[in-house]
């Protein structure tokens, strides 16, 4: 998840910035004021079309500070990456964690309710919200899929069959699989996919893709405790295992400065000559045309004007538009140094949010003032893939707990009409809200035009119903009505604020400096593990494929017989020593033995 914490646990020189006054970018944790700040267009979170519904009043929702806000909402598998990489790096010590209570799939019939997903075969068995029939098919389904798994000695779950196999069966589409094995309702599909496994659409993605996430939840379940859910979730908010990592980097000898964006890339050509306008750059959709040469970054540039500093950099890693702006500017400068090669004015960058860059020479009305307008700007910014919007939606309820007893619950809302919308509930036992209230995240992939609140308002709503026909808000309603089967009016939205970022995306390797790379950013993934796959890949491309990435377990320890081994090689080794003493103090005694009569001592 945090390159800079590998790199630097690998014994490399680090440097961290951060353009923000906290740590963690757009996966951090805010109050809710600095929330709804960092939302506004231009800032921290990439956000726009922001739009708030309900009181910041303190006196209606709380304090702001007693709220802890993700601007990337995530969870933890108990046995997957994530967990590895915090006890590689030693972030766990600054981490804390609680299991999720629950996970439900939203029935949205006529009347809607929450039904809750299982993940063991146990839990199959234990479910009040099936049928028996219902049961019988998914036990046979658990039992065919999980069949395709290897297990090693003593019933663990080992890793799949790579993901190039060439076996039939693993690279038929996951929808395909769940029909052709038994489930043919969509309801049951819904609990598997998306209420177990958490994928967001199985028929764009390969048996042996879910059957990856089958292993990392079967190997999670159970983990802390016998009937203990899969997934974890933080203390304080998401944003503390970005803060982990930085403190971990630290620890490993990097510097993290706070308030220090990058302002432009110093760019110099593949030969060693300052080069600027992209002109080194030349690519088409085929790659790289033959003979050109990718550019090479040496610094970067902080501050402008008379602040401005340069900074050394052999290798450069942050996320997508900083890069993009970065990049956009250096050349830029580079351009505006060549046409005044006397070191004048030129190249004096005034700020990453002006048009264009705003390179000037320092002249009124100069070549360099801004343009205002980036289609006539000389360069261009790197290329980047179309990308979906993600929705997001986050609200305050006037409830201690979504559910009876459970404050920690994650939902899953399938559409018939669109991707599905993935729901987080969390209380006051993480620390991240007051008592009596609860944090609320929605998301989903979806167009832009669709509206994030047409889309996400309405789920949220139908959750709400759902979770006041509960067996305690149904008893609450009827104490309040004097008796009978009345329904208690169950949590309501204080504050809800819905808004849209940018799916993630990259850059075209072959558009940026050869070792500058560009992290995406946050996704619509539910958890935060496949972030350890990036970061792996990530490393790789930086330091080469030799290089072992430092955030990965160690190699497991010896096994028994190796022990024993060793155990009779060190026996061995102390006869051996007392035989030589022996010979030693024999060769004093009788001084006729010569040299010839022993070893010299060993010094252990």
């Amino acid at each position: 998840m945090h390159p800079g914490s590998a790199a630097a646990t690998s014994g490399k020189t680090v440097l961290q910035l951060d353009a923000q006054d906290f740590y963690g970018g757009r996966w951090a944790t805010l109050s809710i004021d600095d929330f709804l700040a960092a939302l506004r267009p231009g800032q921290a979170a990439g956000a726009t079309g922001l739009e708030v519904a309900g009181s910041t009043d303190p006196a209606c929702i709380g304090e702001s500070r007693a709220f802890l806000v993700d601007l990337a909402p995530r969870l933890v598998y108990g046995g997957g990456p994530m967990v590895d990489a915090l006890l590689a790096s030693g972030a766990h010590h600054y981490t804390e964690f609680k299991l999720l209570q629950g996970s439900y799939v939203l029935d949205s019939g006529d009347a809607p309710r929450l039904m809750s997903v299982p993940s063991t075969r146990a839990e199959v068995f234990a479910s009040r919200d099936l049928s028996l029939a219902d049961k019988r098919v998914l036990m046979r389904f658990l039992q065919r899929f999980s069949g395709l798994l290897p297990h090693e000695e003593g019933g663990e779950v080992g890793d799949p069959a790579p993901a190039d196999t060439h076996d039939p069966v693993l690279a038929t589409p996951f929808a395909d699989f769940m029909t052709n094995a038994g489930l043919s309702r969509p309801d049951l599909r819904a609990t598997i996919a998306h209420g177990a496994l958490l994928l967001p659409d199985p028929a764009l993605l390969s048996t042996g893709v879910a059957l990856d996430r089958l292993a990392l939840l079967q190997r999670s379940a159970g983990r802390y405790g016998a009937g203990s859910g899969a997934l974890l979730c933080p203390m304080h908010g998401a944003g503390e295992l970005a803060q982990a990592f930085c403190r971990s980097a630290a620890v490993g000898g990097a510097v993290q400065m706070l308030r220090s964006p990058i302002v432009a890339l110093r760019l110099e050509s593949a030969e060693g000559s300052r080069i600027g306008g992209g002109a080194a750059t030349v690519s088409d959709s085929a790659g790289p045309k033959v003979g050109a040469s990718r550019p090479v970054c040496t610094g970067i540039y902080l501050g402008t004007g008379d602040d401005r500093q340069e900074v050394a950099a052999g290798v450069v890693i942050g996320g997508v538009a900083e890069i993009a702006s970065a990049l956009r500017l250096g050349e830029q400068m580079a351009d505006a140094a060549q046409s005044h090669p006397d070191g004048g004015a030129g190249g004096v960058v005034h700020g990453a949010g002006q048009p264009c860059g705003e390179v000037s020479d320092g002249t009124a009305g100069g070549a360099g003032q801004p343009c205002g307008d980036a289609s006539s700007c000389p360069s261009s910014e790197p290329e980047r893939p179309q990308a979906p919007t993600l929705l997001r939606c986050v609200a305050v309820l006037d409830a201690p707990a979504l559910l009876p007893g459970q404050d920690r619950v994650g939902v899953c809302l399938p559409r018939p009409e669109g991707p599905v919308v993935w729901m987080l509930a969390l209380g006051h036992t993480l620390c991240v809200c007051p008592e009596n209230r609860t944090l609320v995240y929605l998301w989903t992939e979806a167009a832009a035009e669709r509206g994030a609140r047409s889309v996400l308002e309405p789920a949220l709503q139908a959750v709400l119903r759902a979770a006041s026909g509960t067996a305690l808000f149904t008893a609450q309603g009827a104490a309040e009505g004097g008796g009978g089967g009345g329904v208690g009016a169950g949590p309501a939205s204080l504050l809800s604020a819905v808004y849209y970022t940018e799916a993630p995306s990259g850059l075209r390797p072959d558009s940026v400096p050869s070792n500058v790379t560009a992290c995406p950013d946050p996704g619509s993934e539910v958890a935060v593990d496949s972030c350890i796959a990036s970061a792996r890949q990530l490393f790789h491309r930086t330091f080469g494929e030799e290089a072992r990435f430092p955030l990965d377990p160690d190699p497991p320890a010896p096994d028994a017989e190796d022990v024993a081994s060793d155990e009779e090689a060190l026996d061995a080794l102390r006869t051996a020593l007392r035989t030589v003493d022996g010979t030693e103090e024999a060769a004093k005694e009788n001084p006729d033995l010569g040299d010839s009569g022993g070893a010299p001592p060993l010094d252990v």
